[in-house]
């Protein structure tokens, strides 16, 4: 069988995110209607898991816009690999051009990434870290105050829909703990305030700072030099210059940290998810 592809466009609210789900299904399905054996019920794992990755790439790559409740913010080319007799083999994700700007700002009405109001509203359940992340509710956090609802979407009920996913493609607690900890660290890192030092901006709240470096793993004395100083190199002697930061320019660097680090951890949810979709004789593996 050769390659065929699927072009899924359209404007904001034109329903790529749910026709996409639609054709997942109807393989999915179509797999589950041929049946037969141990082979099968393999089969039906790899098909269970693809339309398990949903949610939890919706928690993270998608928001709330004027024109949709459930915007993809992200684009993805998903490769659906066939044996020679049309059985479902394993499904790749390629993710590009994740809107980094929604993580820190949004228009009026609009939403942030669903995982942090998610986050806000089931942290509190998480066995063993929940008390640990130090959220509150979304409205009382910088990065989620513009517009906390979705009418009609119980944010607890999603969260808990995403982690039963994580769940069921096979992550641990570890790698579970580490999302929501960086999750969590994001809308943190949004909520810090720079005050003018003697030398450099300071950080006003320093029970915030040891937060942070507790969900992060960095050592606060590295993680404030970030916010005091600018460093640069020297052209002609190569030597690190450290430059006193001014406040305006702590507030860009804490920014410029949040969408890093929630983009990586995007791409690597990506790359979780391939490792549990891809199936043992699949391309992707030999």
């Amino acid at each position: 069988m050769s390659p065929r592809s699927i072009i899924i466009s359209g404007e904001s609210g034109a329903g790529k995110t749910e026709a996409t789900k639609r054709i997942l299904t109807y393989f999915a399905n179509l797999q589950r209607s041929s049946g037969g054996g141990d082979a099968g019920a393999e089969r039906m794992s790899i098909e269970d898991q693809v339309l398990r990755s949903n949610p939890i790439l919706e928690a993270f790559g998608n928001a709330k816009t004027i024109r949709n409740d459930n915007s993809s913010r992200f684009g993805k080319f998903i490769d659906i690999e066939f044996d020679s007799s049309g059985k479902l083999q394993s499904a790749r994700i390629s993710n590009y051009l994740l809107e980094k700007s929604r993580i820190v700002k949004q228009q009026p009405d609009e939403r942030g990434y669903h995982a942090f109001y998610q986050l806000c509203a089931g942290a509190v359940e998480i066995p063993e870290i929940g008390s640990t992340l130090g959220l509150r509710a979304a409205h009382a956090h910088a990065y989620t105050g513009v517009c906390t609802d979705i009418p009609g979407v119980d944010d607890r009920s999603m969260f808990e829909e995403m982690a039963d996913c994580m769940l069921s493609l096979g992550f641990s607690a570890e790698e579970k703990h580490s999302i929501f900890k960086l999750g969590a660290a994001v809308l943190h890192l949004g909520d810090m305030d720079f005050q003018e030092g003697d030398d450099g901006s300071k950080i006003c709240d320093a029970s915030l700072t040891s937060k942070i470096c507790e969900l992060l793993h960095v050592q606060e004395k590295d993680f404030t030099k970030i916010f005091q100083y600018k460093t640069l190199e020297d052209p002609f002697t190569k030597k690190i210059i450290d430059m006193p930061q001014e406040v305006a320019g702590s507030s860009n660097t804490r920014h410029s940290m949040a969408k890093t680090l929630y983009s990586r951890l995007f791409d690597w949810l990506v790359w979780r998810i391939n490792q549990s979709t891809a199936g043992k004789n699949s391309a992707a593996n030999k």
